[in-house]
């Protein structure tokens, strides 16, 4: 049976390893939130403890780039940071990118609207859609710093599906109504178009998108094979239940061509089940997906022979082995490892494995569970030298992220019947110690040592706000070092930059580098 397992968790860290999609964001949500690159948001923090404390409203580092009251959408790979700037005496509000260096805000759109703006940013690209309707379909426009701002004709986009090749920039977007109209209320099958930032058009090279079964056992998976290149496993039809997909890579030439080439169809010889992951090695020429007939049989495609090679019978989740061309992948009860032209292949967990909960930077400590559930076990993986460790035996484990290259593993721990969470750190050697209580979250920077820690949560006005600090743990650090007070939104960067957005005398738009 397909849902018998946390599927969505597993997939949430796949598609965000592998590829850029992004989930766009239209209201103005007075939560306090916390997010890391891959766009995971953290609610109901409590109080906290430790370190000292700045004034309500205060930064001790970080440089305002921006006053006023705003709802920031997204950091792009080129540090620009996109943003809602609000005017609560007009009634309106613009959308904006500033560099997180400093400089003057460029306006993209001087008055956006309310619930019908929505916007994300993936890559060097900002995307944004406007006049949507009731249907969530609108037109879709577009922003990097090389073109400036693009609108593509017609209004028929539906909101928040956008990729981008982080290569080059190639930009996916769903372009049409596929079966020519509104069923039941909703738009059942969509159409795709796949540009560059300087030729905006809305033609199709993507038809007959089920996005009926994209919420169920079917997602939308996109993943970029080399420059000018999108892979994208979907399913066809309306069904709201069909999990037997395609697979089809599109490429752009320089000249603006664009083809389209059936790799899998939906047939029981060569259909994939989406369900559970794709993956594509960084030269773009190998992709590991999951057979749909027979279900679970694991294959890696190879994309200039079309030869097939079967890794595994009961595999139902796919994930990057870091090195741009392994693969990991469990297969029943096990996590396995193998080479993109499966010559070789290694089981890391031999017994007790179930999903992925989290990874380092070069995914070589990956952290996992052998439970399903909001909250799990929590183990530890080294997948160049196999071997695994239990790091919390019982199920109370609502969140983990690796510390650095040395192993380290931060989690925090969710108490169902108080709602209280609370962090823990795992040094190299095995032991444990609190770094935070009645804690929002506690988020790693992947390769480094430093851990983001959000607490004292409260209402402050209309806006539900909290406190941030870091914790350098690589050094040896027991005491929390305050960064500032009265936060509303927070997104940490790849790269190290984190932006964050208070309120209070101080309001606006900050950004700092990390470490």
């Amino acid at each position: 049976m397909l849902g018998r397992r946390a599927w969505r968790g597993i997939l949430a860290v796949t598609v965000a390893s592998s590829l850029a999609v992004g989930a766009a964001c239209a209201s103005e949500d007075p939560a306090a939130s916390v997010e890391d690159d891959a766009g995971t948001t953290a609610r109901d923090a409590k109080a906290g403890e430790g370190g000292t404390a700045l004034p309500d409203g205060g930064v001790a580092d970080g440089s305002r780039l921006v006053a006023g009251d705003i709802i920031m959408v997204g950091i792009t790979s080129d540090n620009f940071i996109a943003y809602r700037r609000l005017d609560l005496v007009a009634d309106r509000s613009s959308f904006e990118v500033v560099s997180a260096f400093g400089g003057a805000p460029i306006v993209l759109s001087p008055d956006i609207g309310g619930a019908t703006f929505y916007a994300t940013s993936l890559g060097h690209v900002v995307g944004f859609w406007t006049g949507a309707t009731d249907q969530m379909l609108g037109t879709f426009n577009y922003w990097t710093q090389a073109s400036g701002v693009k609108t593509t004709p017609g209004a028929s986009s539906r909101v928040s599906i956008m990729a981008v090749n982080l290569l080059d920039d190639t930009i996916l977007f769903a372009s049409g109504i596929g079966d020519g109209g509104l069923m039941d209320g909703s738009v059942d099958s969509l159409d795709f178009a796949v540009i560059s930032p300087s030729q905006p058009n809305s033609d199709p090279v993507i038809r007959d998108v089920n996005f009926a079964a994209a919420h169920n056992n079917c997602p939308i998976l996109c993943s970029f094979s080399g420059a000018s290149s999108i892979l994208c496993a979907y399913c066809t039809g309306t069904d709201p239940d069909a999990y037997v997909g395609r697979l089809v890579e599109v490429k752009r030439n320089a000249l603006g061509t664009v083809t389209t080439t059936i790799l899998a169809d939906n047939d029981p010889q060569t259909a994939i089940a989406p369900l559970f992951g794709l993956f594509a090695n960084d030269a773009g020429d190998k992709v590991m997906t999951v057979a749909a007939e027979p279900l679970g049989e694991g294959r890696i495609l190879h994309l200039p022979t079309g030869t097939v090679d079967v890794v595994g019978d009961t595999v139902h989740g796919v994930y990057t082995a870091g090195d741009g061309e392994n693969f990991l992948f469990g297969n029943g009860d096990r996590l396995e490892r193998t080479t993109g032209d499966a010559t070789l292949k290694i089981t890391v967990v031999d017994g007790g494995f179930d999903h992925v909960l989290g990874a380092s930077m070069d995914a070589r400590y990956v952290g996992y569970a052998s439970t399903v559930g909001a909250v799990t076990d929590l183990n530890v993986a080294d997948t160049k030298v196999p071997s695994a460790k239990n790091v919390v035996a019982d199920a109370s484990v609502a969140s983990s992220s690796i510390v650095a290259p040395t192993g380290q593993i931060v989690y925090t721990t969710l108490d169902p019947n108080t709602d209280d969470q609370n962090c823990y750190l795992v040094e190299a050697d095995g032991g444990q110690r609190l770094i935070g209580e009645h804690i929002a979250t506690c988020q790693a920077l992947a390769g480094t040592g430093l851990v983001f820690i959000a607490d004292n949560y409260r209402q402050q006005g209309p806006a539900a706000v909290f406190d941030l600090w870091t914790l350098n743990v690589e050094n040896g650090a027991t005491t929390r070092l305050p960064v500032a007070t009265s936060v509303t939104q927070l997104k940490i960067a790849a790269n190290g930059m984190m932006a964050w957005v208070t309120r209070g005398s101080e309001a606006g738009l900050y950004a700092r580098w990390f470490p």
